[in-house]
């Protein structure tokens, strides 16, 4: 699914967009269901035969947030490697200190941001330029582009190799960055194996080049199975169990490591609107729906 810029690119889009315009656990279901229902459009097209199904809320025993197959997943998300919660009681305050957590079932975690800003570009062996480091473009900058930086779109694979695609000298437009990523696309590379960032304007690579990208917090959407959610340390805030950010990012490293993650671009949020699409609007459209003529015909 994330392999496919239909599927990827709204999901990518909605991370910032939800985070800037709602509260922060609001902004966590929304996109959990905006998960679940991309999972649920793909399904549907591509293995109807797929079992997905939300787990009922209320149901004594009940675990995770949904079921694929007949395997039962929690859903998180975070910005990047994240205080995460993975308990909330409304009704009793959470035990101040530590203690340890074992989850029920495996975890999905969608982290959309950076650990670091910056990682390092090495040149393959006998490329004329040299090792530089390299700037995220996720925060993009407001007004000018970070000083002596341009912005190159490179071929980012889940093993760390990477080819330039394209190095501009200004900021693009989508279009511009669309054609470049759809005939990648269109010759095998996954849209999730994509990624925009700014390089050095000196020295740095240049079209064409192929090097390896060295990055302690790639953002990805990484499974952590149950064998890596046993007695896992915790802290707490006001009214939530939580596991630290340093703790989010080893699990990450170890679903990389076991090779269940895929990359998460983040170029797209950078050409997508502040906010999500209105809300109203979509119901108001369902409703206006129902005096068409096409309806009553």
């Amino acid at each position: 699914m994330l392999a496919d810029p239909e599927w990827l690119l709204p999901i990518v889009a909605a991370q910032p967009q939800y985070r800037g315009t709602y509260y922060a656990l609001t902004a966590a279901a929304l996109l959990e269901d905006l998960w679940f229902d991309a999972m649920a459009n793909w399904a549907a097209r591509t293995d109807p035969a797929l079992v997905l199904e939300k787990t009922r809320r209320g149901v004594p025993g009940a675990a995770g947030d949904y079921v694929l197959g007949a395997q039962a997943f929690s859903h998180k998300s975070g910005n990047g490697p994240q205080t995460t919660g993975v308990h909330w009681d409304a009704l009793v305050a959470a035990q101040k200190g530590s203690g340890l957590w074992t989850s029920l079932v495996p975890v999905i975690y969608v982290g959309s941001g950076y650990g670091n800003l910056t990682g390092e570009w090495v040149p393959q062996s006998g490329s004329p330029t040299g090792r530089t480091n390299c700037r995220s473009v996720w925060p993009r900058p407001q007004s000018t582009p970070p000083r002596g930086r341009v912005p190159a779109l490179v071929e980012w694979s889940k093993a760390g190799h990477g080819r330039m695609l394209a190095v501009w000298t200004d900021w693009p437009s989508f279009e511009q960055v669309w054609a470049v990523v759809a005939k990648a696309v269109s010759a095998g590379t996954p849209a999730s194996e994509i990624e925009l960032l700014w390089v050095s304007s000196r020295g740095g690579p240049v079209q064409g080049d192929q090097g390896a990208l060295h990055w302690n917090g790639r953002p990805g959407v990484f499974l952590f199975p149950q064998a890596l959610l046993q007695n896992v340390p915790t802290s707490s805030n006001n009214r939530a169990t939580t596991i630290e950010r340093g703790t989010v990012l080893e699990l990450m490293k170890s679903s990389i490591a076991l090779g269940l993650w895929s990359p998460l671009p983040m170029w797209h949020a950078a050409f997508a609107p502040p906010r999500p699409p209105d809300l109203y609007l979509a119901q108001r459209e369902e409703f206006d729906r129902r005096f068409s003529p096409a309806t009553r015909a």
